[in-house]
C-alpha cells in the first residue's frame, strides 16, 4: 500500500492494515480522522477515500484517516467540533446541550 508515493510496510498482525503510529513521521503528522480535522475547522470533501488504520499496534479498531488536501475549509455556521464529538456539551449555535440526536453536524452539507 502506498499513501503519498510512499510504501506503507508496517502491518498489523491481526487483519495485515497499516498502524498510523508507526507510519513515516512527515506522513503521519498529515493524517487526521474525520473528527480531528472538524476540531481544526475542516471537513472531509465529499467522495473522498479516506485509509483505513489502527491507531497504534495494541488497537484492534480500525479509524479512516485522510490528508488534508481531501479537506476544506468550513465556517462557524456550518458546523462545530463541540457538536460533533463532544457530546453533552454546550452548543452555542444550537443554543442548547448536545445529545446524540441534537447536534449541529445534523445541518452540515
Amino acid at each position: 500500500m502506498k499513501i503519498e508515493n510512499i510504501e506503507i510496510t508496517c502491518l498489523s498482525e491481526w487483519d495485515n492494515q497499516p498502524i498510523k503510529n508507526k507510519l513515516p513521521e512527515e506522513l503521519k503528522e498529515r493524517l487526521r480522522t474525520e473528527n480531528q480535522w472538524i476540531e481544526r475547522k475542516r471537513k472531509v470533501k465529499e467522495g473522498a477515500v479516506g485509509y483505513d488504520m489502527h491507531p497504534n499496534a495494541m488497537n484492534k479498531k480500525l479509524c479512516t484517516y485522510y490528508l488534508e488536501s481531501q479537506t476544506e475549509q468550513m465556517t462557524d455556521e456550518v458546523c462545530c467540533a463541540t457538536c460533533t464529538i463532544k457530546i453533552g456539551r454546550y452548543c452555542p449555535i444550537m443554543g442548547t446541550h448536545i445529545s446524540m440526536t441534537h447536534k449541529c453536524s445534523e445541518w452540515c452539507d
